[in-house]
């Protein structure tokens, strides 16, 4: 994607960002544009519709990063929202989002399938914060999420930080060892308590499908813990693998 699109579409979330802190309201979103005598069914005209969005935004016209953000935002805050659960920062992890698909929308290669793309990044996005959420939930961290103050050597202050520390790098080593998917169907269901249901439709799988994969993940991750010299002895002898 060209430097001006991407430099562009930053400037024009800058603005939207403004204009929803002082209280203006964007145009109604796209999602409402077809009228009651369309022929085309609703399926069609957002397809239609989505197109026409992306490839403006592949060619560099200016006003198309606010035409897709007005379209997409919907299904962005939507997202969002049931992945990550009460309490996100909406307005910021949206922005993150567009912020990315601005940027690499231009390695996408059927503008029909925009909405499939933007989920990718949204999840992405998600996983991001709730394993902020997470760190800071064990960690007790303040509300920035700033790890315990390190000392001049760059170590932490005592022995109790230094072996918190080392616990959760050792816990997200293993988390990270189990893939991305694994990883993301592991926290949005024993970290964050998703609902069985809901973790499989975030992630576009049937139930049983979900379940399946679960378990797997479980088992992998409470084998790697039990072998681990630290967090065997945090989790105990019945640990789950699950902090």
């Amino acid at each position: 994607m060209s430097t001006s699109v991407s430099g562009s579409a930053v400037r024009q979330l800058v603005l939207l960002r403004g204009g929803a802190r002082s209280g203006q309201s964007p145009e109604p979103d796209a999602e409402a544009d077809a009228g009651p005598n369309d022929e085309r069914s609703p399926t069609d005209e957002r397809s239609t519709c989505d197109v026409q969005v992306v490839s403006a935004l592949m060619r560099g016209d200016p006003g198309a990063p606010y035409q897709a953000w007005l379209r997409f935002r919907p299904m962005v805050r939507g997202n969002l929202r049931r992945i990550v659960g009460p309490g996100l920062d909406e307005e910021d992890l949206g922005q993150e989002v567009f912020l990315r698909f601005f940027q690499r929308v231009g390695s996408l290669r059927e503008p029909a399938a925009v909405r499939g793309f933007l989920f990718a990044i949204c999840l992405r996005v998600a996983q991001k914060e709730l394993r902020r959420r997470w760190l800071r939930r064990w960690l007790r961290l303040t509300n920035d999420g700033t790890l315990p103050d390190p000392t001049p050597t760059g170590r932490p202050d005592d022995t109790a930080d230094r072996e918190v520390h080392d616990a959760v790098t050792r816990y997200y080593a293993i988390l990270d060892a189990v893939g991305g998917q694994g990883r993301s169907l592991f926290v949005t269901r024993y970290i964050e308590g998703m609902e069985l249901t809901e973790v499989a439709r975030t992630h576009g799988l049937s139930v049983s499908t979900t379940q399946r994969r679960l378990g797997r993940v479980a088992k992998r991750i409470d084998a790697m813990v039990r072998r681990d010299p630290v967090l065997a002895g945090i989790a105990g002898p019945d640990g789950d693998g699950s902090p």
